[in-house]
């Protein structure tokens, strides 16, 4: 029923190393002027509980917050049982997912910000109980037998569509987790989700794990550049913008070098994926997790990636051709002149840059202070959706640490509509990154008399930022992070199982990445950023250095994600051959999609994160960015300030995953796109950022 909570967090988390996360912070505290002040409360001295909510004051609030909302629950169980198949079977099943994520959606959030390893633990602690028992409705099946009996009656097709879409939902959860299959496998699923979660986690965590050399055998250039202890050289990364490409390739070789642990692990992963789709009904893990998307299933998906291939690749080859000649002209003098390697991009990037004579990234940085920044979102939000942004002063423990800052999104007409806690700064010990936590999903709450309120939507925003002013990378990630968070705070549906990022992956990142169309448009750069000292407009060559200076071989960069994609659909979807590697499979992907050759010996698969939260989705990436172009050039690439186009976008918005996602965007386009559609929208942001770098 809710296999979402489940897939939150993992089963092996340690908590011993929480004891020194709290560290104080000596970053200038912001005041947001771009956020108008907003006292709620004069008196920020009151004491309060996490996110203003007085059961989680302390760590035992999570401990007493989990057992109420198990009690509760339970009885909720009671009455769907017991309920006759009409609406309010759906009502309370949702009420029922609401209860319980209301707990572990915030224990998540808190298990990986908060400094205190109290809270840490209890929120761990939560999410497990919350968990577990998430498990035991999954194989309940007289709640599956109330959600079906409700969907065969004469009840449901009288029904609103976006009732129908959750009650549907519902069902898929459950047949998912095999509550339709005898006992015996429906008991073999539950290992099967169990074990995924695990091996999943852990291939998560390898992924990150340094390659260790003992001193005596390692080479005297990567014993003087690389972290040394006890003996043994940590070689945790590939200094790619190091001149030295002897010291790049070596790192390379080393960093991605063949690990038969992780690879063993990932088909274990694979296999147990496969196996469990195949239990519950489908040809393939694919095939299971594509069922509600956009693509709606593997052949889609690649008949995208393969149409986009065909015309990106050509364009990408012609950029290695570039990339080489950059190369043969660089001093110091590069090993191996005449062919571009992995470990080559990122060095000649910069040569790129150096060569189009673009200011340098600290000079564009000083345009972008975080008040700034905020004050750019509401400038956009403002003129779109007569929506504003204001910061409120929090109280005494509502957050987990002095830089958090709670934003307000407040409508002309509407008053609040949601809150954000901004976790913006990088600090020690933080485990989250550039990531979106729901805390309270949005949702219409039934009240005894009959009458409904809604339940604002409330959720953290985490990014990394180092400091302020922002660099590029975070004022990118900060702009695609509040494009989540719009979607939550634009929610409207009547059920939180299905309210604002809780839709297909392949639509959940389209707002995110529609927010970089808006920062990159130089009129939206010319509303907000300013110098941060002698507060200054940007010029427009700032601007062209903004806009370039991370973006010079964009069908490089394109084609990389085609390969990914690829890489993550094809496991996914076609099992490995009898003797056929994984290191096989990617030698053969990477040979049709990639622009330049393997390097034997190689896997960056042992340290590809996205099989771990992204299996089988990977080219939502993709496919969300052609949507967000087709909708950037029908809605705001003539105005980006229409409050019309900022209407018929926040009807889209609105109602999460309650209507299909297709729907949603052929009603917002006024036609439903091809998959022709899709590539030529990519195909010609290719082009027009090739264009516009040529002319630097």
């Amino acid at each position: 029923m809710l296999s979402r909570i489940i897939s939150l967090f993992p089963r092996r988390t340690t908590t011993s190393s929480y004891g020194f996360l709290h560290i104080a912070h000596t970053m200038k505290l912001h005041s947001t002027t771009g956020a108008k002040a907003m006292n709620h409360d004069p008196d920020s001295r009151q004491s309060t509980g996490l996110f203003n909510l007085r059961e989680f004051s302390t760590p035992d609030g999570f401990t007493t917050s989990t057992q109420i909302a198990l009690f509760e629950s339970k009885s909720l169980v009671n009455d769907i049982i017991a309920c006759d198949p009409n609406i309010t079977v759906v009502q309370k099943m949702d009420k029922l997912s609401n209860t319980l994520c209301n707990v572990a959606d915030l224990g998540e959030c808190i298990r990986q910000l908060h400094p205190n390893p109290d809270m840490v633990q209890k929120a761990q602690e939560a999410c497990m109980a919350i968990g577990n028992y998430v498990e035991e409705l999954n194989t309940n099946p007289h709640l599956y037998n109330a959600i079906k009996a409700l969907m065969n009656s004469k009840q449901y097709d009288s029904f609103d569509d976006v009732t129908k879409c959750t009650a549907k939902s519902f069902l898929h959860d459950f047949e998912i987790n095999g509550i339709h299959l005898e006992s015996s496998k429906r008991d073999k699923v539950v290992k099967l989700s169990n074990s995924i979660l695990d091996m999943s986690y852990q291939f998560h965590y390898n992924a990150s794990l340094p390659v260790l050399i003992p001193k005596e055998i390692c080479l005297p250039q990567l014993v003087k550049y690389f972290y040394e202890h006890k003996g043994y050289v940590h070689i945790d990364h590939v200094p790619h913008y190091n001149t030295n490409s002897e010291l790049r390739a070596l790192s390379y070789l080393i960093f991605y070098g063949p690990n038969t642990t992780q690879e063993t692990l990932l088909v274990n992963l694979l296999d147990a994926r496969r196996e469990l789709a195949t239990l519950v009904g489908y040809p393939t893990f694919a095939h299971r997790v594509l069922k509600s998307s956009m693509a709606r299933d593997p052949a889609t998906v690649m008949e995208f990636l393969d149409t986009l291939n065909q015309k990106i690749m050509p364009l990408a080859m012609a950029e290695v051709s570039e990339m080489v000649k950059l190369k043969q002209e660089m001093k110091p003098a590069q090993k191996d002149p005449n062919a571009i390697r992995p470990w080559d991009i990122s060095v000649v990037t910069a040569e790129r840059q150096k060569e189009s004579k673009l200011l340098d990234l600290q000079s564009v940085r000083s345009y972008f202070s975080l008040d700034d920044c905020i004050s750019g979102l509401n400038t956009i939000f403002t003129a779109l959706f007569g929506i504003r942004l204001e910061s409120v002063p929090v109280k005494s423990g509502e957050v987990w640490d002095q830089k958090v800052l709670k934003l307000a999104f407040v409508h002309d007409t509407e008053g609040v509509i949601g809150y954000t806690y901004a976790d913006l700064f990088s600090r020690h010990g933080k485990i989250a990154s550039d990531c979106h936590f729901t805390i309270r999903g949005g949702c219409e709450l039934q009240r005894g008399d009959g009458s409904t309120t809604y339940q604002l939507p409330v959720i953290t925003l985490c990014c990394s930022i180092d400091n302020s002013p922002l660099s590029q990378h975070s004022v990118e990630n900060f702009f695609h992070e509040m494009g989540h968070a719009l979607h939550s705070m634009l929610g409207r549906s009547k059920y939180q199982n299905v309210t604002g990022t809780r839709c297909s992956t392949d639509f959940a990142e389209v707002p995110s990445i529609l927010m970089e169309f808006f920062l990159n448009d130089s009129r939206i750069l010319s509303t907000f950023a300013r110098h941060y000292q002698t507060r200054d407009s940007i010029s427009q060559d700032h601007i062209k250095s903004f806009q370039f200076s991370n973006h010079f071989f964009p069908a490089y960069e394109t084609q990389i994600q085609i390969l990914h994609a690829a890489l993550d659909q094809s496991v996914h979807s076609q099992p490995l051959k009898t003797g056929e590697t994984v290191l096989d499979r990617y030698a053969l992907l990477h040979s049709k999609y990639s622009p330049i050759d393997y390097i034997p010996n190689t896997t960056t698969i042992s340290r590809f994160n996205h099989f771990y939260s992204y299996a089988a989705k990977y080219y939502s990436y993709l496919w969300s960015r052609a949507v967000a172009s087709l909708i950037w050039k029908s809605c705001f690439a003539d105005d980006p300030f229409s409050p019309e186009s900022g209407a018929k976008y926040r009807e889209m918005l609105r109602h999460g995953g309650g209507v299909h996602p297709s729907t949603l965007v052929t009603d917002l386009l006024g036609y439903e796109p091809s998959i022709s559609d899709l590539v030529n929208a990519l195909h010609e942001n290719v082009i027009e950022k090739r264009t516009k770098v040529n002319t630097l």
